[in-house]
């Protein structure tokens, strides 16, 4: 496993030597990571394993088990907690491992769900609003940061050396590579609309955001066609869906009415998500 590599007891940066600075941190939240509350020299693979392990069954739980209406108030909210802890603690022993946009968005997911959990029955116009806005944040800022942080993204060549530079290159990003220039100068202009000009769609009528919604996800599954960013694709598809509503579904042949499902039934759609999810791992 990758964590054993990276920051594993015999590891390229052991996770133990992180953890001793932080311990001479007095203040906690300064460094709110529970692996530090281990003493000294007891992480080891094992136990960075079996975080992983946790944060893997927080996710399971949460996708297959439908709750009880009265313990979902409690326990929805608890695995959201565990799961995005898990991932801090972990990503800061990890350092630039874990340093990419989409490790810091997924735990500020995983705190956000867990404040929703408790809002969404009571305040659900609130809570979808809340969700809007954060994809509104994220695509936005992603493209700001692209403008201002790079001469190259300013000049339309950043994807002249993108297909070799980013994370991790797979044999598509060869084939894209290898496009023409012009080519790579209109995805680029492309990038630069669909991340600065359509999450303002967001706040639109239903229509305009369902054009956003198609130009998010087209944009997504380029990025992770031609590129292998983990579960970065499936976190950002998950927060686009707060752009739909039940008028979508309906044109897609959904009856939403009859989809407000009963503990059976949403079992079963929810373990072909279960194997799509396996299947990608």
């Amino acid at each position: 496993p990758q964590v054993v590599a990276l920051v594993g007891q015999n590891g390229l940066h052991p996770a133990e030597e992180v953890l001793r600075r932080m311990r001479r941190l007095r203040a906690f939240g300064r460094a709110p990571c529970y692996l530090r509350l281990l003493p000294a020299g007891r992480v080891t693979d094992r136990i960075l394993l079996r975080c992983c392990d946790v944060g893997i069954a927080c996710g399971l739980l949460l996708t297959i088990l439908v709750w009880p209406s009265l313990s979902s108030w409690l326990v929805g909210p608890v695995l959201w907690i565990i799961a995005g802890w898990t991932y801090l603690s972990l990503q800061a022993v990890s350092g630039d491992f874990l340093g990419l946009q989409s490790d810091s968005n997924l735990v500020e997911v995983d705190a956000l769900m867990a404040l929703l959990s408790f809002l969404s029955r009571s305040h659900p116009r609130q809570a979808l609003l809340v969700l809007r806005f954060f994809a509104f944040r994220k695509m936005l800022g992603c493209g700001v940061c692209k403008y201002y942080g790079s001469p190259m993204w300013r000049s339309f060549d950043a994807l002249a050396v993108h297909y070799f530079t980013q994370p991790l290159v797979n044999r598509r990003s060869c084939w894209a590579h290898r496009l023409p220039a012009v080519f790579h100068q209109f995805s680029v202009l492309a990038t630069f609309v669909v991340e600065v000009i359509l999450p303002f769609l967001i706040w639109s009528h239903w229509p305009c955001r369902i054009f956003a919604w198609i130009g998010f996800n087209s944009l997504n599954a380029m990025i992770n066609t031609t590129g292998n960013y983990g579960f970065i694709g499936f976190l950002n598809t998950m927060e686009n869906l707060s752009l739909l509503d039940d008028r979508f579904w309906s044109l897609v042949g959904i009856d939403v009415d009859r989809w407000r499902l009963t503990k059976s039934s949403a079992l079963l759609i929810r373990l072909p998500v279960v194997a799509l999810l396996s299947i990608y791992v």
